[in-house]
């Protein structure tokens, strides 16, 4: 596990595939296509299989700028066939073992098919919500 979370729902995500044995997890990894197309920051990349977790609070995803970067964010993700675990903080302390299902159950769908054209850039790539994506999102 390489840390780097930066919020507290992340650090919560972090320990809980900690403490479920989940491993290969790059946090806030910056994932460019083949191409060097930034795709987004995924908050948890699974980098033997290339799922990317997200965790999607009400505070920052749900209403406004926040909800359309989202939004893009997931097309973004959906454009190059990368699965995309959504995870609510909520859920990460209410149901922990059903986020685990989940993404273990993703990572096992993500393994039987070729993982998608993307890998994590070692340079700052933009922000979701920054210029630089040209694929018109």
């Amino acid at each position: 596990m390489r840390t780097g979370v930066r919020s507290a729902p992340e650090g919560d995500l972090a320990q809980l595939l900690s403490a479920a044995g989940i491993r290969h997890v790059i946090y806030n990894a910056s994932l460019v296509t083949s191409e060097g197309r930034f795709v987004a920051v995924a908050d948890a990349w699974l980098d033997d299989v290339g799922v990317a977790i997200e965790v999607d609070s009400d505070e920052h995803h749900a209403t406004g700028d926040g909800f359309r970067r989202t939004v893009r964010r997931n097309a973004r993700y959906a454009r190059v066939g990368v699965p995309v675990v959504t995870v609510l903080p909520i859920d990460l302390r209410d149901r922990p073992s059903g986020v685990v299902h989940d993404i273990a159950a993703t990572r096992a769908t993500a393994a039987s098919r070729p993982r998608p054209p993307v890998h994590v850039s070692e340079r700052d790539a933009p922000s979701s919500g920054r210029e630089g994506w040209r694929w018109g999102a």
